[in-house]
């Protein structure tokens, strides 16, 4: 009865608190969670000009929130290009901790100018390469204090499982994947995310926005690719978080 109700309760709480421990052990890939920041019509940046933030301060105080989280926050070389994030947890209150920055990067294209390498002392810092990325290179980063990765690539940059499996062979439990479209993608096409979180704002960017997405599999366009939905306002936009559906994790690979 009631008994049974709560030691199911508690071990539900449990199993959500060492999610990442228990995807660690059981299957050598850390908890991934997808975070995306988008208008309503899907674009992660506007048009030329438009402002730099998607979301509202309320919404990147979450994400701030979702960083310290995690173990690790990973976004593709195009993000680093683009946006120059700090990847790092800001809100007011001073961080126990910050987590490891991982940049997949195949042929170590990252400014030595950019926040992520300059601020290498602040968090760590690790660039994912392919196996013939340049060595001088390397040794530049190295000596700001950059870890480099290499890692199995192909064509279409590094494969995002060979970096997730070394995360884990670090002991990332919990990964947080800010991006960009082409990641985010390949990572839901690999049956890789675990959990979504999906900022929209009321705002409408247009063709001349960046979409959120690559090309994503036929299994996304079904109904029950997503379980455990939950819906929440944010300073105006609205949070969608849930939990990759078994099917899709399956299904994706």
């Amino acid at each position: 009865g009631a008994a049974a109700a709560d030691l199911q309760r508690l071990r539900d709480e449990a199993a959500a608190q060492n999610a990442g421990y228990l995807k660690l052990r059981s299957s050598d890939v850390p908890l991934v969670v997808l975070k995306l920041a988008m208008s309503l019509d899907g674009r992660v940046a506007p048009p030329p000009g438009g402002p730099r933030w998607v979301s509202s301060p309320e919404s990147r105080e979450r994400v701030h929130g979702m960083r310290a989280e995690a173990d690790c926050v990973m976004v593709g070389i195009g993000t680093v290009i683009a946006d120059d994030p700090l990847l790092t947890d800001r809100r007011t209150e001073a961080p126990i901790r910050q987590p490891a920055r991982l940049i997949l990067d195949s042929n170590l294209r990252v400014p030595l100018s950019s926040n992520v390498v300059r601020g290498a002392g602040q968090a760590d810092t690790i660039i994912a390469c392919a196996d013939g990325a340049d060595s001088c290179a390397e040794e530049r980063l190295a000596s700001l204090g950059v870890s480099v990765w290499r890692c199995a690539a192909g064509a279409s940059g590094i494969d995002p499982e060979a970096a997730l499996r070394q995360a884990a062979a670090q002991g990332f439990a919990n990964v947080l994947c800010e991006g960009g479209p082409r990641l985010a993608a390949s990572l839901l096409n690999a049956g890789l995310v675990d959990r979504v979180a999906f900022f929209l704002s009321p705002v409408l960017y247009g063709s001349g926005g960046t979409g959120g997405l690559a090309d994503v599999g036929a299994r996304w366009w079904e109904r029950g690719a997503f379980d455990d939905v939950r819906w929440t306002e944010a300073g105006g936009d609205v949070l969608f978080e849930a939990a990759v559906s078994q099917v899709g994790a399956v299904a994706g690979r």
